[in-house]
C-alpha cells in the first residue's frame, strides 16, 4: 500500500532523469520493446510512484518572506514573490499548469513557467483544485459562501451558485444549489444546472432527477428532461444519451 506522501522520500533530478527515459520507453514501447520489456518498466515506474514523493514544492525568500514554487529537480516554477499558493501539482501532475497564488488575502493564477507573471486579477476568496475534474472550484464577488468551478486559466466553467458537491459516483457529480440539484459529467463534461427537486445516482445506472413529482432523464445534448417512460418508449430519444454513472 502507498504511504503518505509526508512519509516519502523526495524524489530528485536523477529520479526524474530515469522516470523520463521510463516514460519515453513506454509510450514507445509498441514499436520498440517486447511485452516482457513493458512489464518491467511498467513495474519500475509503478515503484518510482509509490516509493517517492513527487509533489513540487514552496519555498520561502528568506529576506522577504514571500513564497516561490519548486519542483523536486531545483527548478524554480513561480519566484518567491507570492504569500502562498493552491495546488502545488507534481513532477507528473500539473507541473507546468498556471499555479493559484496567493496576495493580500486573495487568489489569482500565475505562470509557472519561472516568470511568476500575473495571469489573471486576484479575486477569489476561496481556490482548491478538485482532482476528479482537473478544474478548480473556486469563490469569488459578492457571496463568499458559495462556489462555482474555473479552468488554470481563471475561464468560469460553472457560475458560483453551488452550495455543495458530492463525491462522485463513477463519472457523475452531484451538485447543490439552495436545496435544487443538479450535477456534472467527469467524462463529458456537460453540466446540469441545479433546477431539480432530488436526484438519484446509483453507480452503474442511469442518473435520475426529479421535477415537481415527476421522475425523467436529462439528454446530455440539448439539456432537455423527458420522462422515464417517453424516453424508453419515443423513437426520437433512440440514440439519444442521458446522463449516467456508468464508468
Amino acid at each position: 500500500m502507498k504511504k503518505d506522501n509526508m512519509m516519502l522520500p523526495r524524489a530528485n533530478a536523477e529520479l526524474a532523469r530515469e522516470y523520463d527515459k521510463l516514460m519515453e520507453e513506454y509510450e514507445a514501447y509498441d514499436l520498440y520493446f517486447s511485452n516482457k520489456t513493458l512489464d518491467e518498466i511498467t513495474n519500475r515506474l509503478n515503484e518510482l510512484h509509490s516509493s517517492y514523493d513527487w509533489s513540487n514544492y514552496e519555498f520561502k525568500d528568506t529576506n522577504t518572506g514571500k513564497k516561490g514554487v519548486m519542483d523536486i529537480t531545483g527548478r524554480i516554477l513561480v519566484p518567491a514573490c507570492y504569500d502562498g499558493f493552491s495546488f502545488l501539482g507534481t513532477y507528473q501532475l500539473g507541473h507546468d499548469l498556471p499555479k493559484g497564488a496567493l496576495k493580500e488575502g486573495k487568489y489569482g493564477f500565475v505562470a509557472a513557467d519561472g516568470t511568476g507573471k500575473e495571469l489573471t486579477e486576484f479575486i477569489y476568496t476561496y481556490l482548491e483544485w478538485d482532482p476528479h475534474t482537473g478544474l478548480y472550484k473556486a469563490s469569488w464577488g459578492d457571496d463568499t459562501k458559495k462556489f462555482g468551478y474555473i479552468t488554470s486559466q481563471g475561464l468560469v466553467f460553472i457560475p458560483n451558485i453551488i452550495d455543495r458537491s458530492y463525491e462522485p459516483a463513477n463519472n457523475f457529480i452531484l451538485l447543490e444549489s439552495d436545496g435544487k440539484f443538479g450535477g456534472l459529467d467527469t467524462k463529458t463534461f456537460h453540466y446540469v444546472e441545479p433546477l431539480f427537486d432530488k436526484v438519484e445516482v446509483e453507480p452503474e445506472e442511469k442518473v435520475v432527477f426529479y421535477q415537481n413529482g415527476v421522475s425523467g432523464y436529462v439528454i446530455e445534448e440539448t439539456g432537455e428532461f423527458v420522462t422515464i417512460e417517453r424516453y424508453e418508449s419515443a423513437e426520437q430519444y433512440t440514440y439519444k444519451y442521458v446522463y449516467n454513472s456508468f464508468l
